[in-house]
C-alpha cells in the first residue's frame, strides 16, 4: 500500500509547504515543485516504477497508480504530472 511519509527524508534545495506530502517510496519519480512547494511527480515514471518493483503489466500499475497514488490527499498536497497525449513526439513519450 502506499502512504504519505511521515517525516520529510527528502533531500531539496527548497523548503516544502506544511502541507506538502512526500509518497513514500517514490522519490526518483519528483521532478519539479510547484510555486506553493508541493511535489510534482511523473505520472508515467510511477507506472514504471510500480512494474518494476512488482512484475506487474502495464495496465496493473496504472489501475494500482490511479487508486492508490492519484487518490492520495483529494488532490492535495502534491502534483502528479500526466503524459502529453496530444503531440508525444514533442513531449518524449
Amino acid at each position: 500500500m502506499v502512504k504519505i511519509r511521515d517525516e520529510e527524508t527528502l533531500t531539496l534545495p527548497i523548503e516544502l509547504a506544511d502541507d506538502a506530502k512526500i509518497i513514500d517510496g517514490f522519490d526518483s519519480c519528483v521532478v519539479g515543485v510547484t510555486i506553493d512547494r508541493h511535489l510534482v511527480y511523473d505520472y508515467a515514471e510511477v507506472v514504471l516504477q510500480l512494474m518494476r518493483e512488482n512484475d506487474w503489466g502495464e495496465l496493473d500499475a496504472i489501475e494500482y497508480a490511479d487508486f492508490n497514488v492519484a487518490g492520495l490527499g483529494d488532490g492535495k498536497g502534491f502534483v502528479l504530472l500526466y503524459p502529453c497525449k496530444f503531440n508525444q513526439k514533442q513531449c518524449g513519450y
